[in-house]
């Protein structure tokens, strides 16, 4: 079973440094202080490789299921690592 979890990058000081949610899915919900990686952008360098970023759990927030919304998870993430794009 995939869990859908809406991810908030922030700076780690609780201010949101992308100021966007982007949705991922992972097999089960990260753990805090786990590492997730995923490509910000979807873009692949010259070999075709897809760059991905490397982030460091900070917060999950589980939102519950209401009759009208279905529940949510969303990870507060910060960057840990960038992918090195002076290649492209």
């Amino acid at each position: 079973m995939s869990v859908s979890c809406h991810i908030k990058i922030g700076d780690g000081d609780g201010v949101s440094a992308a100021g966007w949610l982007v949705v991922r899915t992972f097999q089960e919900v990260p753990r805090v202080g786990e590492f997730v990686a995923f490509s910000r952008d979807g873009k692949r360098d010259e070999a075709g490789v897809l760059l991905a970023d490397l982030y460091r759990v900070q917060r999950i927030i589980h939102t519950a299921a209401t009759d009208l919304d279905a529940g949510m998870v969303t990870l507060d993430v910060i960057i840990e690592q960038e992918a090195d794009r002076t290649l492209e």
